[in-house]
Order: structure tokens, then sequence, then C-alpha cells
């Protein structure tokens, strides 16, 4: 709100300083009067000044709806991309915990060598001994 406040401050300075030198260097006449072709060029022109100063407000506002936008999706990103590292560790953690009793305990659960096992069922089924 104060950058608003701030804004419409500047306006009215940079109006008051166009009036006192246009004063200035034209002088004040009392009775003057405003012909047509003049009123309408004061009018199209301040229509736009106004229309400017609304592209530039809305221009800084677009810059910094962006800037939010985007940091809020990277923090997201960051927190998305955190909780699934966790669930990941926890779950890969359960298993390494879940093998070590076993070969504490004598049961290997490492690949055993089946070539002899395969070589003694074939004996086995041949009648070779």
């Amino acid at each position: 709100m104060r950058k608003l406040t701030l804004l419409f401050f500047l306006m009215n300075v940079a109006l008051f300083a166009m009036n006192a030198y246009f004063i200035g260097t034209r002088g004040y006449v009392a009775g003057g009067s405003f012909d047509s072709t003049s009123l309408v060029t004061i009018a199209l022109t301040s229509v736009a000044v106004l229309v400017t100063a609304l592209g530039i407000f809305i221009a800084v506002l677009a810059i910094w709806g962006y800037n939010s936008l985007k940091q809020g999706a990277i923090d997201e990103a960051v927190k998305r991309a955190v909780d699934a590292a966790e669930a990941q560790a926890a779950r890969t953690s359960e298993r390494r915990m879940a093998v070590i009793p076993s070969k504490a305990a004598g049961n290997e659960t490492e690949p055993q060598d089946y070539g002899s096992a395969a070589g003694a069922g074939r004996e086995a089924v041949d009648g070779s001994d």
C-alpha cells in the first residue's frame, strides 16, 4: 500500500511541476478559454498518459506475479523432492534392516551355486551314480 501511495504522490508532484512550468513560461490568462481543438487534444493526451501509466503498472504487477509464481513452484518442487527422497530412503532402509538379521542367523540370502545341485539332480534321474 505504501508503494501505491508513493506512486500517487510522485504523480501529483509531476503534475504540479508541469503546471508550474506552463504557468511560468506562458503566463496565467484569467479569461482564457479553450476552443474545441485544444480541448480534444488535451483530453486525448491525458487519456494516453493514463493508459501508458496503467500499462506500466500492469507490467510491474505481471513481473512481480511471475517471480512469485516461479518461486512458489521451486519451493513446492523442492518440498516434493525431499518427501520422495525421504520415503525412498525409508523403504530402502527397511529392506536392508530385514536382510541383516537373516544374515546374522546364518540364513544367507546371497545366490547359491545351483550348478552342483542341477548336476546331482541329473545323476539321480539318469540312474548313474
